[in-house]
């Protein structure tokens, strides 16, 4: 497993527990962001069956992808590598050339992890397919740390503590490979568990404990290490990063990682109308608030050179669930068209009958001294 705090290079994996949370326009404007910051960046469309990266980079996909990759022997993974119309941003194209999905073999899945290690740039960024499948799980755990976006939906929410949980799991598992313990066993373990039965890695590791101190040890470091990094998109209000806060209990007390959180992102009426028109989809625009979002996290990850690990400075700053909570309600106030409060809409009302009220008087008294004049 990479490890992008010890690392030059990041690699970070894009996922989502649940489709249409927007995971490729982040992926898109994230890439393009770290790269106008002057760092190489690399984007690659994984999501194998439903490849669209490449739309969302303004591009056509006429090149050679990753199916291209997988299945001609002579190729390379840099042989797929292309540029984009952004400096120091490139992609590598997905499978749209190909009328089919693509079941990857354990050992294809094993080359393309390997060659994507391999790759020289400063942050690789691997677009996933949605949802918990044991490819994507694969591919997450490239490395310890990757983006899970959400939106501010209980459902989006659990879904995301699904996934993580999926992906750990699957760690765990895979770490057996190579150990006395039968993955068989701990696999009888899992699935003895029954429904409606709360799951705890606490007690997975215990189980593990029982055949293998060591090993238990290393897995238990292993997830320790472990750092999601959640991003709620499509938020319409502030409250919304409330629902957040309690998932983010749930994946801290069941699973034994404290996720990280890098950002609220507000639903952007700029951003809905690309999506709708033929204009491919990097925002850069500077009324655009989803624009100055995303621009701030890719700031905030040139900046930490430990990324995912982050200073924060001040003691109201040293959590980056806190963090967030307190620049999405600075960028409410940025959001053009918000709702307002009840208690402002009548503040604001009464302001308006205060306002009406004082130039009915000054305009009655008005009158009246014309009255006196023609007097």
């Amino acid at each position: 497993m990479h490890v992008n705090e010890k690392s030059r290079k990041k690699i970070l994996p894009v996922a989502s527990g649940k489709g249409g949370v927007g995971k490729t326009l982040f992926t898109a404007n994230l890439g393009y962001r770290l790269s106008a910051e002057g760092r190489r960046v690399l984007v690659i469309d994984l999501d194998l069956g439903g490849s669209n990266l490449h739309t969302f980079l303004g591009l056509k996909n006429t090149n050679r992808g990753i199916v291209h990759y997988l299945k001609d022997k002579k190729l390379k993974l840099y042989d797929v590598i292309y540029s984009t119309s952004f400096s120091n941003l490139y992609y590598i194209p997905g499978d749209v050339l190909y009328d089919m999905n693509i079941e990857l073999t354990g050992a294809q899945q094993k080359k393309l992890i390997e060659d994507i290690e391999e790759l020289d740039f400063d942050f690789i960024l691997l677009d996933l397919p949605t949802g918990s499948t044991k490819y994507s799980s694969a591919i997450f755990n490239i490395s310890n740390s990757g983006f899970v976006l959400t939106t501010p939906r209980i459902t989006s929410l659990l879904n995301t503590y699904l996934f993580i949980k999926r992906v750990l799991v699957e760690l765990v598992l895979d770490s057996l490979d190579e150990s006395k313990i039968k993955r068989k066993k701990v696999e009888q373990f899992l699935n003895s568990r029954k429904p409606g039965d709360d799951f705890y890695m606490e007690n997975l590791i215990r189980e593990i404990r029982k055949e293998d101190k060591k090993k238990a040890s290393e897995i238990q470091k292993l997830v320790r290490g472990y750092k999601p990094i959640v991003i709620i998109n499509l938020a319409k209000t502030p409250e919304d990063f409330k629902s957040a806060q309690m998932v983010r209990e749930l994946i801290t007390n069941s699973l034994m990682v404290d996720p990280i959180c890098m950002g609220l992102l507000y639903y952007d009426e700029i951003v809905s109308r690309n999506l709708q028109s033929t204009k491919f989809n990097i925002i850069d625009d500077e009324n655009s608030l989803f624009a100055r979002e995303i621009e701030r996290i890719a700031v905030r990850m040139v900046h930490s050179p430990d990324f995912p690990e982050m200073p924060l400075e001040d003691e109201y700053r040293r959590d980056t669930f806190e963090l967030t909570r307190i620049e999405s309600e600075l960028d409410y106030e940025e959001l053009p068209g918000r709702p307002e409060e009840e208690g402002s809409q009548i503040s604001r009302l009464l302001s308006i009958i205060n306002s009406q009220s004082q130039q009915i008087r000054e305009l009655q008294r008005t009158i009246r001294m014309l009255t006196l004049d023609k007097d």
